[in-house]
């Protein structure tokens, strides 16, 4: 969230037993003023959202839950891999001061602490 917008990871559309699904997810911009609803670009890529956390202006940290991986996405449609983790990387913590980000693995009960600069 900012001053002017809620923003929402969301998971994928459609989906199965196996927690994957028909279409990506993708972070949904949502004016606190109008309530219009923006959905960013991503470049294609597939991703089926779990956590989301603000890293700088108009970038943040995504967890995908499928993939295992937490990436970092710039609202205009860049999406880079910045750790992988293991399937089930869900809603995560970030610790900027220590540049260490907490991740919980919901399928194999841990969580786990990653160096992130």
């Amino acid at each position: 969230m900012d001053n002017d917008n809620l923003y929402v990871a969301s998971w994928g559309a459609k989906p199965k037993q196996d927690f994957t699904t028909g279409t990506s997810g993708n972070i949904k911009q949502i004016s606190l003023k109008t309530k219009n609803i923006k959905t960013l670009p991503q470049n294609n890529r597939w991703i089926n959202m779990d956590g989301i956390y603000p890293y700088a202006k108009n970038k943040w940290l995504i967890s995908d839950f499928i993939k295992g991986e937490i990436l970092l996405f710039d609202g205009k449609g860049g999406v880079r891999r910045s750790v992988t983790t293991k399937y089930g990387a869900a809603d995560f913590y970030y610790i900027r001061e220590k540049n260490l980000l907490i991740v919980p693995l919901m399928m194999d009960n841990q969580v786990v602490a990653y160096t992130f600069e």
